[in-house]
């Protein structure tokens, strides 16, 4: 009787503690309506080395809505109206389109623009005050695991591992929260005659 005491005490704790690690993170979601941060996303092969790097600047506009501007190495505005994601190449002068709940699941994008995807995809285990390591509760997205590293309650960067043992890295600066951002930038205009490929 008393090992039983000790064994439900044990799950209730575990469970609580399960609970507040998860809190912790979906409080700082939960109070972001608006983001706009200067983003570099650096790749790295299976063995470490780096083959891509890629500079920009990342809005959004919770729930649901995200504009990623590319500058460096091409030009590329990555667009999630709530519905759609679109992908305009300016060099090229090429639109695609793609489903938004397609294209985005399993990615960071969508935890940080779906309130409700942390709680309902991921297993979030808290390793440090300000660093949490995010399992998939199911094998059908493109990440093996995402971590999320804050600084001065702020995402100061999000690394994740793909199927291919690539791992990218996400590193966030001059933040801006909760700020008014123009819902015309969340609105995709071709604007002419650009190729569409759907």
């Amino acid at each position: 009787m008393y090992c039983r005491k000790i064994i439900t005490l044990f799950i209730f704790l575990g469970l609580t503690l399960s609970q507040a690690q998860a809190n912790q993170l979906e409080r700082f979601l939960q109070s972001t309506s608006t983001y706009e941060v200067d983003l570099e996303q650096r790749t790295f092969s299976a063995d470490h080395k780096t083959f891509g790097l890629i500079k920009g600047k990342l809005y959004l506009n919770r729930p649901g809505k995200m504009r990623w501007e590319n500058y460096t190495p091409e030009k590329q505005t990555i667009i999630a109206d709530g519905r759609f994601i679109w992908s305009y190449k300016d060099d090229i002068n090429q639109v695609s389109s793609l489903s938004q709940n397609m294209a985005l699941k399993g990615t960071p994008a969508e935890i940080l623009i779906n309130p409700n995807s942390l709680k309902s995809l991921y297993k979030v285990v808290k390793l440090s005050n300000d660093f949490y390591k995010l399992t998939p509760k199911t094998s059908e997205g493109e990440f093996k695991w995402i971590s999320i590293t804050f600084k001065y309650n702020n995402i100061k960067s999000i690394d994740m591992e793909n199927k291919k043992g690539q791992w990218i890295n996400l590193k966030f600066s001059n933040h801006k929260k909760n700020r008014y951002i123009d819902n015309k930038l969340f609105v995709f205009d071709d604007g002419s005659d650009d190729d569409m490929d759907f």
